[in-house]
Order: structure tokens, then sequence, then C-alpha cells
């Protein structure tokens, strides 16, 4: 019990210190004029997801005159092309890397018919009200031409970092794997008569696919070590490992598809094998949003059969011919031969990202452990019976 609240204590220090800023997102209104809407009805970055693309909702960030060189060649002034837009982020987006530029040709702005600025937008639960109309900021921003340099050969190595700045966005696949080392303590029996306290280490693989709009679902198979625990009969200590299918669910997880990356603009008098420069923009201040939040909490429910010796011959007696258990029943009718070993689980959790592709995950929960024993009666060596402990658990690992 000492370890465990050690271990408790332990947890509850390193990921109380993942702490991330937050920042009060608005709620505004984006019309979209009616021979436009077409193009907004569906998220740009998860095309399942269907929205009204008459008005938009969301936060609008700014308003942006972007002027972009139409080329590039050395020793020559170019012309600027220029392009009004909104920089918007819909109410999906879990943040900045997932803005939408909306040209200002399909904006229907609510200001002017008021008598507004057209930088004016309206609040989306008061609609029409000038009163609650917000500015936004219009900045200017000026791609410029630059040389291409070739780099130096480098062997330094982007590895993920474990006290991000910043919550890392995270995309998921279609598939996801996890990871777990655990600590559980329960109370097993050595003899039929004698009960004691134990404790063990064990790991677990799962695997399995994602599905949902969010990919908030999962659903796997988990392998686990087990733990050992006693035949009762014979006092032997076996480890008992587990297979069990695999339910998870995480309520605030919203993984998106990442954005294509733009075109870069360069100019080089030779040709260059370097990698690709990206325009230099105009930086912005970067916002957080009050539901972007490092720590997710999800939930999962697991079912299965211990797959030792003992439990796998219980197994096989629950499946062959009813005579065989009814023969033993009526000659040992203190052993229950007729329930099958099957192993519940729930639990609770808490997923930090490390990178976009790798959360650090800690969650505790509660198995009742079914399984098979064995002893020497009747003229056999090995009849079986069913025996179920009550344990509880903390585990930690990564998932992808």
């Amino acid at each position: 019990m000492k370890k465990l609240l050690l271990l408790l204590f332990l947890f509850s220090l390193v990921f109380g210190s993942f702490a991330c800023r937050t920042l009060k997102r608005t709620d505004d209104a984006l019309r979209i004029k009616k021979d436009s809407a077409y193009k907004y009805t569906s998220y740009p970055y998860n095309r399942n997801i269907v929205r009204n693309g008459n008005t938009l909702r969301g936060m609008v960030l700014r308003f942006e005159t972007l002027m972009t060189p139409d080329s590039c060649f050395a020793g020559r002034t170019p012309n600027y092309k220029v392009e009004n837009r909104v920089a918007f982020l819909d109410v999906k987006s879990p943040n900045l890397r997932f803005v939408e530029y909306i040209p200002f040709e399909d904006v229907d702005f609510i200001g002017p018919k008021f008598g507004q600025p057209l930088n004016s937008v309206e609040d989306y639960n008061f609609p029409l009200e000038p009163k609650r109309f917000r500015y936004i900021p219009w900045d200017t921003i000026k791609a410029e031409c630059k040389e291409c340099n070739c780099r130096p050969f480098s062997l330094s190595v982007n590895l993920p970092c474990l006290f991000c700045p910043e919550c890392p966005t995270r995309i998921c696949k279609w598939y996801f794997l996890e990871l777990r080392g655990g600590y559980s303590t329960y109370r097993d029996k050595i003899t039929p008569n004698q009960t004691i306290w134990k404790d063990g280490f064990f790991g677990e693989l799962t695997a399995g696919f994602r599905f949902g709009n969010r990919k908030q679902y999962a659903f796997g198979l988990m392998f686990s070590t087990g733990l050992p625990i006693y035949n009762s009969f014979t006092s032997e200590e076996i480890y008992r490992p587990l297979t069990l299918l695999h339910f998870r669910w995480d309520p605030f997880k919203n993984c998106v598809k990442p954005r294509e990356k733009t075109t870069p603009i360069r100019v080089s008098k030779e040709p260059c094998l370097c990698p690709e420069d990206e325009v230099q923009e105009q930086k912005v201040e970067k916002l957080d949003l009050p539901f972007e939040k490092c720590i997710n909490p999800y939930f999962f429910v697991q079912s299965g059969i211990p797959i030792d010796r003992f439990s796998i011959d219980l197994f096989k007696i629950n499946i062959s011919r009813a005579d065989c258990k009814d023969k033993i029943q009526a000659s040992a009718p203190y052993l229950d031969v007729k329930t099958v070993p099957v192993t519940f689980t729930i639990g609770v959790g808490v997923d930090y990202p490390i990178s976009s592709h790798i959360d650090i995950s800690v969650d505790a929960g509660w198995r009742s452990y079914a399984f098979g024993e064995s002893q020497a009666i009747l003229g056999f060596s090995n009849v079986p019976s069913y025996r179920r402990i009550n344990m509880f658990f903390i585990r930690t690992g990564i998932t992808l």
C-alpha cells in the first residue's frame, strides 16, 4: 500500500506541473454570401464534419492584406499581388494550426450595413446588434523573395519534449497502439482457508483502430503478462496472462487533418538541393484557447479471459459435454465448474501529448479477475474449478 500511495503522489506531482495557459475565446459569427456558402458547408480539416455554410461560428482572429510577389528573379524587383482575407478559427478547431483563410469576396460583411467599419464582426449569440460588434485588427503581410542557401550537415535529432512550452496538436491515425507498465494490489488465497495481501507488476500491450468524427473512440485487443496468483488447492503460484477486448472513449479528443504545406517562394542564381525554405511572413501572436488542454481524460472498459493452463481447462469443460460437468458437481458440489472465467475491467486515465503522435498516459482502474484452479480428485489430476478476485491497479506508458 505504501508503494501504491508513493506512485500516486509522484504521478500527481508530475502531471500537476503540466499546465497550459489559456485565453478567453470569442464566439463570433462570420456571414458568407449566398453564392459562396456551398464552399464552406464542410469543415476543411475533416470533410466528414458538416456545418452551416451561410454563417460560420468561431473566432475571427484578424483581417489580412497579403502581398505576394508574382515572381522571384535575381536583380529584378517583383510586382506584388494583393489579396484581402479573413483569418478565421472555427469552433471545431483545436488551436491555431487549423486557421482558415477566407477571401473578402466570399464574406458578407455586416459592419457597413449598420454604418460600422468593414472590420466589424457580430456576436454569434446576439446577431445584428451593433452594440455587440467587435472590431478586428487589420494586418498587412508582405512575403519577400529570399535566397536559397544550403544548410550545413547536422547530426541533431528532433526528439519529443517532455515539458513542452505549448501543447502539441494531436494528429491521430486510424489505428492505435498502447504500451503500459502497471502495479496492482489484491487479496489472494494461498489455501482455501488462508487469505493474504499481495502486489505485483505487470506489462500490457494494446492495439486496435480508432473511429468517430474526432477519432474519440477506440476498439482493439489487449494482451497482459498477468500477475502471480495462487492455485489455492496446491499453493502453487503461477502467472496468469490475459487477453481482453478493449474499448476506450476520449470525450475531449479532437484529432483533425493537418494543413497542407504551402509552396515556398524562393530565388536562386544556381540550382540548389537544400531543404525547402518557407515564405517569411509577419509573425502573429499565438493565442491559447480555453478548451485546448494539455491533459485529456479518457475512460476504458475491457473484457476477456485468462490464457493460463488452468483457465483454459475450465473453459474447455464448459464447452464440452454437459454430463462431464454434472458428474464433477455431483461428486464435489463445492466446486464451481459451470462458470466461464470472464474478466472485467473499468478504468479512467489522462493523456499528455509529447508530440503530435505520442501521448504519455497514466490511468487507474478496477479489475474483476476470473480464472481457473485445478486439483487432483475423482481419479483425475487436473479437475478445474472457478475462482474470482478483485484488484486495483495503476498503469503508465505511451499511446501512439
